[in-house]
C-alpha cells in the first residue's frame, strides 16, 4: 500500500485488514457482490469516476474526491483468482478541468445560437469545426452539406454572374 492510498484513509492502519474491513458499512454488500464476482468470473471490475468525499488533513476538510478503480484478479496456475489487485487513481484535477471545458463549450453554443449574427469557426489549417445556425439560414445550406464548411466556395457562389 503506498502513501497517497493511506493518506485517502486518514493514514488509519489498514495492513492486515480486508477490503471488506475497509469499506463503509453502507457500501459493504455491494462491494461484496463485486469482489463474489471478480473471484467466480475472473473478469476484472472497473469504475470509473467515483465521487467520494475525503478528509484532507493538510486543508483540514472534506472535499469531493473523484477516482478511477481496477480490481484485477491473480490466477494461479491452475486458473483459480488467488488475490485481487486493487489500482486506485485520483482523477480528481482531470474530471474537474473537464467539466470546466463542457460547461464554457455548453455556454458557447448558447451564445453563438441565439446571437442574430453569423459564427464560424476555423482551426489553425483553415479548417472549419462550426457554423451556427445562422450561417445556414443566411447560405440557404443545410447542416451536413458537404459545401457547408469551404466558406470560400460558399461565399464564391454568390458571386457568380
Amino acid at each position: 500500500m503506498n502513501q497517497q492510498y493511506s493518506a485517502l484513509h486518514g493514514h488509519v492502519p489498514m495492513l492486515g485488514l480486508s477490503l471488506l474491513e475497509l469499506t463503509p458499512s453502507a457500501e459493504s454488500s455491494d462491494f461484496l457482490e463485486k469482489l463474489k464476482n471478480i473471484v467466480e468470473t475472473g473478469a476484472p471490475f472497473i469504475a470509473n469516476e467515483i465521487s467520494r468525499q475525503i478528509f484532507r488533513e493538510d486543508a483540514g476538510l472534506s472535499e469531493e474526491s473523484i477516482f478511477n478503480f481496477v480490481y484485477d484478479p491473480v490466477f494461479d496456475t491452475r486458473g483459480i483468482v488467488i488475490e485481487i489487485l486493487v489500482f486506485c487513481f485520483d482523477v480528481t484535477e482531470l474530471v474537474k478541468a473537464r467539466r470546466e471545458i463542457e460547461d464554457r463549450e455548453k455556454r458557447f453554443r448558447i451564445l453563438s445560437e441565439t446571437l442574430p449574427q453569423i459564427i464560424w469557426l476555423t482551426d489553425a489549417d483553415g479548417k472549419t469545426r462550426y457554423l451556427n445556425p445562422q450561417w445556414y439560414a443566411y447560405t440557404g445550406l443545410i447542416e451536413g452539406d458537404p459545401s457547408a464548411g469551404n466558406w470560400l466556395l460558399t461565399a464564391m457562389k454568390s458571386f457568380k454572374p
